[in-house]
Formats: C-alpha cells, structure tokens, sequence
C-alpha cells in the first residue's frame, strides 16, 4: 500500500462512519483491534466529529485486521417480485428504470464457491437485457 492509496482509505473511512451514523447505527467503529466504538446515539456532534476525524486519520498499515474484500452476494437480489427482490430478472432494478445491476450482488445467496463464472454470465445476461432496452427505447422514437 503506497501513500496514495492509503489517503484514498482513509477518506473512505470517513465517508463510510458517517453513512453508518446517517443510516441509524447505533455503533459504528473500525474493524481492527487498535479501532475504537462508538455510541452514535450517546454521543455529542462534537464527539462523533472528534471520533471520525480521530479514527479516519490513524495509520492504516501494520493493522491487526487485514484490509481486503471479499464476493458481496444476494445484498441486491435478482426475483419476480418487488416485495422479496431488489431487480427484475433482467437485472434492472424495481425502483429506478433504466439502472440495472450486474455483479454478484444479484444472487440470492452467498454461492460458497468462486462466483466467477456465475457473475460472467449474470454480467453478459444483463448487458443483453441493457441492449434489448435500448433498441425498444430507439424504436419507439422513430
């Protein structure tokens, strides 16, 4: 990790303990073992700013928890009804027409295997679904 890349997480850090606090955590913190918590519904504006400026400002290597990422799946996924899926089974989603979603994110569930393979596949599906918008979209304008 060179010195770009760990400004570059650190600023995400930042932007990521707020949206936690925005989206209603009670606790947010940092996941290693030297990372405080804390109490976003205890604590004062002041310390929450003190807190995110304190913990998105520590050095990042050396860290006791790796910094790595994983196959996220099934947090977005793929159905036949609004009310049990995030899209359609053409990978668009119910609520915004004309976003659509392609990764692993569309699966029901975690897969327990390399998606590789399966994402390809959902990505080049879902691409065709795109095209296939696109064309009725283009020939209703002529």
């Amino acid at each position: 990790m060179d010195a770009t890349d760990e400004l570059n997480l650190q600023k995400g850090l930042d932007k990521v303990l707020r949206i936690l606090a925005a989206a209603g955590a009670e606790e947010i913190g940092t996941h290693n073992s030297r990372g405080k918590t804390l109490n976003v519904k205890r604590a004062s504006s002041h310390e929450f700013e003190k807190f995110v400026k304190e913990e998105s400002s520590k050095p990042l290597r050396n860290l006791s928890a790796p910094v790595s990422s994983a196959h996220q799946m099934g947090s977005c996924r793929m159905g036949t009804d609004p009310k049990g899926s995030a899209v359609n089974p053409m990978g668009e989603t119910w609520e915004v027409e004309g976003l659509y979603v392609a990764d692993t994110s569309v699966f029901p569930t975690a897969l327990g295997v390399n998606p590789m393979v399966t994402v390809q596949a959902i990505a080049y599906c879902t691409a065709q679904s795109v095209l296939e918008s696109l064309r009725r979209k283009k020939e209703r304008l002529i």
